[in-house]
């Protein structure tokens, strides 16, 4: 997800209609390439907040669109200074204290897999014999 996107998703500022800014009427700043304070401390802190149950991926998208814009500013952040683990399935941020794995709906994915290839493998075996 690029900022732009995430700005006409997430922004309450964002006037759709025109593609301007409701407080000033000007045009949108991160459509227009510039800083823009309400984005920053409003919308990019989003990325820090889990994905909804319907929506797994959303957190990752919005740590991309983050990413870019700090990136595209020179902004050194905290995220990118102490870097969280990811889960490896669907990118959510670990629970703390979890310095590798996968978060908790993906274990029990990942688990019942296993055992599902596991108990195959055995199944497979048996009857060779």
């Amino acid at each position: 997800m690029k900022p732009k996107t995430l700005v006409k998703s997430e922004c309450a500022n964002y006037n759709r209609s025109d593609g301007s800014c409701w407080p000033t009427g000007d045009e949108c700043l991160i459509r227009t390439g510039h800083r823009c304070g309400y984005f920053e401390t409003c919308v990019l802190p989003l990325a820090d907040q889990p994905s909804p149950k319907d929506d797994p991926k959303l957190q990752k998208q919005r740590a991309e669109a983050r990413t870019a814009y700090h990136d595209k500013h020179g902004i050194v952040s905290a995220t990118k200074i102490d870097k969280r683990p990811e889960c490896p399935d669907c990118g959510s941020i670990l629970p703390a204290g979890r310095k590798y794995g996968r978060c908790d709906s993906c274990r029990k994915a990942h688990d019942r897999e296993i055992t599902r290839q596991r108990v195959r493998d055995h199944r497979n075996n048996a009857v060779g014999v």
